[in-house]
């Protein structure tokens, strides 16, 4: 029945050694993932800051040119800003708020993809909890298989204590009639005397 219970106890570390083993290498993937998306987080905000500057820089020559009344080609410049850069500061700002639902969408992804990684972390150190519980376990029962064992194999040594065992190691171990408690009954007429 021990040996039983030993075996199951072997059968399910071996399992969840392999459960933790998949985990493992499912969290390294969602590492790089988290990895990569914050990298991508970095460069699109970097694209929102020249977007930005752009239009800073597109609105302060827009003020220049309104300030500047000279006629160019045929058209005043009043003309040219009205025409040119209401389209070009449209388009701009269609781009960073693109942009920035890109990030909204990234992030929010970032997000999730953050919470299966601690999820699944979460899950590895609960298995590796476990695995070190069992091992914990069955090494317990091993301990008390072997002091049964040696219980077992002691009392059949019958008076002979452990420390005494063998005398001298060249002659071996002392016989069992060595230690036998009563000694035979002499026959005769001597027991008598005495």
């Amino acid at each position: 029945m021990l040996e039983n219970s030993t075996q199951e106890m072997k059968q399910t570390v071996d399992q969840l050694e392999k459960r933790i083993d998949s985990i493992d290498s499912e969290g390294n993937e969602w590492k790089t993932r988290y990895e990569t998306q914050e990298e991508i987080n970095v460069q699109l905000q970097r694209q929102i800051l020249l977007l930005q500057q752009k239009i800073e820089s597109t609105r302060h020559n827009l003020n220049r040119l309104r300030r500047s009344q000279h006629p160019s080609d045929g058209l005043s410049s009043e003309d040219f800003i009205t025409e040119a850069t209401p389209q070009t500061i449209a388009n701009l700002q269609k781009q960073q708020s693109s942009l920035q639902n890109q990030i909204r969408d990234l992030e929010w992804r970032l997000d999730q993809e953050s919470k299966a990684y601690h999820k699944a972390n979460d899950e590895r150190k609960q298995y590796i909890v476990d695995i070190n519980t069992a091992n914990f376990a069955l090494d317990n029962m091993l301990k008390k298989a072997k002091t049964q064992q040696q219980a077992a194999s002691t009392a059949n040594l019958r008076n002979i204590p452990e420390d005494q065992r063998v005398i001298d190691p060249r002659r071996g171990p002392i016989r069992k009639t060595a230690a036998v408690k009563t000694l035979p009954k002499i026959e005769g007429s001597e027991t008598a005397r005495f």
